[in-house]
């Protein structure tokens, strides 16, 4: 899976409704390439505290598919993962996810480059599933 970090992407999204809607979707690089084998996660904006809804791969076109009765699914994770923060990691403010496949206790700490703590974001017991912490760096 490859990184994409600080570069300028395109999204071009449509939904198909049939006997099961599917969101389909193209990523292209700024120099108009296509971005092949990115890491594609969709969020319901009026729930971020649950995380990604669902989570894909990019083709060698730059070209997805997600059926929606997938991402509504609410499945546990098969272990602990943290996510790519987004919406980039040079804006002001940003969301990091990160999924529990068991309840546990969560410390999600900022460190600078020099190995100081900045900000804890969490540290908190948490239930199983995915979650979602909000850094605001201004």
């Amino acid at each position: 899976m490859k990184s994409l970090i600080g570069s300028f992407i395109g999204l071009v999204l449509s939904v198909n409704v049939g006997a099961e809607p599917l969101l389909e979707g193209q990523v292209i690089l700024s120099s108009g390439q296509p971005a092949a084998g990115m890491q594609v996660m969709l969020f319901d904006l009026s729930d971020l505290q649950r995380g990604a809804i669902a989570r894909t791969t990019t083709d060698a076109t730059g070209s997805f598919a997600v059926a929606v009765s997938r991402a509504r699914s609410r499945a546990l994770p098969d272990g602990f993962a943290l996510g790519q923060n987004y919406p980039n990691p040079f804006n002001p403010s940003t969301i990091i996810p990160y999924h529990l496949s068991a309840s546990s206790h969560v410390r999600l700490e900022v460190f600078n480059l020099l190995g100081q703590r900045l900000v804890t974001l969490v540290d908190a017991e948490q239930a199983a599933g995915a979650h979602t912490a909000l850094w605001d760096a201004t």
